[in-house]
């Protein structure tokens, strides 16, 4: 019988879990990896999301938001015929500028406020 070694579990297991990625005992409750907060994920959760328009896998690096990822994807490699036209438009002046911006204010004491602005 061993005892869950996540902090605050004193649960007891007859039969209990060992995680792939940390090699840590737990129980059934706390063997998910983000459960657990393993340090050891990012080596087996390995996310490889496809391209909703070529239906190609796209690789995810560690700390790298899938979405980003493909959507760099499809303006940048994507080979279907959506993806192209869509680059072509672009380089052939078709598309008209959109600029986003995002404004946050600090205010770090009462005299001093910072503003940044992105545009993107």
């Amino acid at each position: 019988m061993k005892i869950c070694t996540y902090t605050d579990c004193t649960s007891s297991d007859f039969l209990p879990l060992k995680c792939d990625a940390c090699q840590m005992t737990f129980c059934k409750e706390h063997m998910v990896y983000s459960c657990h907060n393993c340090p050891s994920a990012c080596q087996k959760d390995v996310q490889v999301p496809l391209c909703p328009l070529c239906n190609s896998p796209v690789l995810v690096g560690p700390g790298e938001q899938p979405d980003l990822v493909v959507g760099e994807h499809i303006d940048q490699d994507c080979q279907a015929i959506a993806a192209i036209d869509r680059r072509k438009e672009a380089i052939d002046g078709g598309c008209e500028l959109n600029i986003i911006f995002t404004v946050s204010l600090f205010d770090l004491s009462e005299r001093f406020s910072f503003i940044f602005i992105t545009i993107m």
